[in-house]
């Protein structure tokens, strides 16, 4: 046993504090990334780990118990530093327990190796005991290593500190049912108020779905100092010598403006992507595995239907008046082993571009998502309502201009959430201000809303009728297109086109400036591909470089848009 620490007013400070000075004394032996020889873990601390514990010591100072989300990228020493921390507060604490969970058998061995070596060589464990995967004190603290799919941990005893290891990983697979009841479990062991607790989530990201993807969109929505997005490039091992003739792309000249990547970071982010044995022609995969920003690191593996749609240039409050409007719409996919969804939308003057509400969370979270098979390019079937409801309006009212998603409302699945499709007219009428006065008969309140036109997937023409005799007529969305035979729409080119109206109004999205700043020598090309385009866009900010291609792929397909059946050629 090392020593007890003392408990004064700020416990977990002064446990921190200890835990840097164990580290700096030399104590924590780890083995180095790069050589492989076993080193102090103070003389090869990475930006990373001291972000974590700078993000630990901030959560502490407010008296908040310390919960960290930390998605991030490949080998930066995240995992080591939890497994110290918890091994040096169980050596120094009386009746401490602190418990470890990794993803599979393959990543629990390699963590509890990781924590051997460091209770291998440390002076102070020599009176521990080792049994199996655990690490018993005489102080009556213990340290467990366990793997995600076993039923039983974390359920029999009361856990004060947990890290759980590759959560991305979990709920993948077979064992999804198992990895949920386990995380449960284990989450559940960990008194949920106290100030002295930790649970600290770590892992790469491994697409758009998944307990991980979920909370860390959802602290990421409310501004939560739980997570702690960790970039490639914060590790400063991640670089290369400069080869005399190395001259940035298009790609890396906007990671430069963007992060202020040097020279180095480029040569090996270029290196790492055209290696035959590592990247290459794996872009999204080096994204999610080395991600630039908390976007990258859920991208979906099989390409975004919407890859122009980002957190920083698409979500945000507008303040706009019913006069000054171009029409207000709402928007309905109706869900059945699905969610139901309304949007509700107002089309505005200006600059053509789409901006969804932050109180949308659902629609923004289907739009990172929502992607294309890897074989067939077909959009899936997962995470489309709210895109489709938004396709619907654009398509079926030629919004050209700025379309704002200001309401949603995401309700359960219509074949066995108990909703009826007339309770929830009901409570799209409640939301859209209006007032129940008689049996099925509605009106506007003082406060309520008055809509241009309301459109609805035309699937279901008896609950189009259905609505519009409960005082909330509906149109079926356009038909954009007939099938060649002329037997009715074509489908899957209707909704490829809805697609591209989409990505044109994402891709023209810019940030208002009251006076745009003089435009970069590449972002003069982006305004002159852009200006060929069927109307005006002023570029006041960098696109990517998935943008581009987006505009290539629409730049395709338009040959083919046929003229719209009532409001003629877009």
């Amino acid at each position: 046993m090392r020593f007890v620490i003392a408990q004064p007013d700020n416990q977990v400070c002064v446990w921190l504090d200890a835990f840097f000075e164990w580290i700096e004394s030399g104590a924590c032996i780890v083995q180095d990334r790069d050589s492989g020889r076993l080193v102090s873990l103070g003389d090869v601390i990475t930006p990373p780990q001291l972000s974590l514990i700078d993000r630990m010591r901030e959560q502490a100072h407010d008296g908040q118990p310390i919960r960290i989300l930390a998605p991030k990228a490949r080998k930066e020493g995240v995992s080591t530093l939890v497994e110290a921390l918890g091994y040096f507060l169980c050596g120094s604490i009386p009746s401490y327990s602190a418990a470890v969970a990794a993803h599979s058998t393959d990543g629990t061995a390699a963590l509890w190796k990781l924590t051997q070596r460091i209770h291998d060589h440390d002076p102070a464990g020599a009176l521990a005991q080792v049994s199996g995967r655990r690490i018993a004190w005489p102080n009556r603290s213990v340290f467990t290593t366990h793997t995600g799919a076993g039923f039983e941990i974390g359920r029999a005893d009361t856990l004060y500190f947990l890290h759980v290891s590759e959560l991305g990983l979990w709920q993948v697979g077979k064992q999804q049912d198992q990895d949920q009841a386990s995380l449960t479990g284990l989450v559940n062991a960990v008194p949920k108020h106290v100030p002295t607790t930790f649970i600290i989530y770590e892992s790469t990201g491994q697409g758009p779905a998944g307990a991980f993807y979920r909370m860390c969109m959802e602290a990421d929505r409310t501004h939560s100092n739980k997570l702690l997005f960790i970039p490639w490039f914060a590790d400063t091992r991640y670089r290369l010598a400069v080869p005399d003739d190395f001259e940035p792309d298009e790609d890396e000249e906007l990671l430069q403006r963007q992060h202020g990547l040097d020279l180095e970071q480029l040569t090996w982010r270029r290196a790492t992507l055209t290696d035959p044995t590592d990247f290459a022609g794996r872009k999204v995969e080096f994204h999610r595995e080395f991600p630039s920003t908390l976007q990258e690191c859920f991208e979906a593996a099989e390409g975004r239907v919407h890859p122009a749609f980002a957190r920083d240039v698409h979500v945000r409050e507008v303040d706009w008046k019913v006069s000054e409007a171009l029409g207000t719409y709402r928007a309905i996919d109706w869900g059945w082993r699905d969610p139901f969804v309304c949007l509700w939308l107002v089309h505005l003057p200006g600059p053509p571009g789409i901006s969804i509400d932050p109180s949308c969370s659902e629609l923004i979270d289907e739009l990172f998502a929502y992607r294309r098979d890897v074989k067939s390019h077909e959009p899936l079937h997962e995470s489309s309502h709210g895109p489709d409801a938004l396709r619907y309006a654009v398509t079926t009212f030629s919004l050209r201009y700025h379309v704002h998603v200001y309401r949603k409302m995401y309700a359960g699945k219509l074949g066995g959430s108990g909703e009826t499709p007339l309770t929830l007219c009901e409570q799209i009428h409640r939301l859209s201000g209006w007032s129940e006065v008689a049996p099925n008969v509605w009106e506007v309140g003082q406060n309520g809303e008055k809509f241009t036109a309301t459109v609805a997937d035309r699937q279901r023409p008896d609950s189009i009728d259905l609505y519009s005799v409960h005082g909330l007529p509906c149109i079926g969305q356009v038909n954009l297109s007939t099938r060649k035979d002329g037997r009715g729409p074509d489908m899957k080119f209707e909704k490829e086109q809805g697609i591209d109206w989409v990505n044109e109004l994402l891709v023209a999205t810019v940030p208002l400036r009251p006076e745009p700043r003089p435009l970069t020598p590449l972002e003069k090309v982006e305004r002159e591909i852009l200006g060929r385009r069927r109307f005006p866009v002023s570029v006041a900010e960098p696109l990517e470089y998935r943008v581009l291609h987006e505009q290539a792929r629409i730049k395709i397909r338009k040959r083919l848009r046929p003229t719209h059946p009532l409001l003629g050629r877009r």
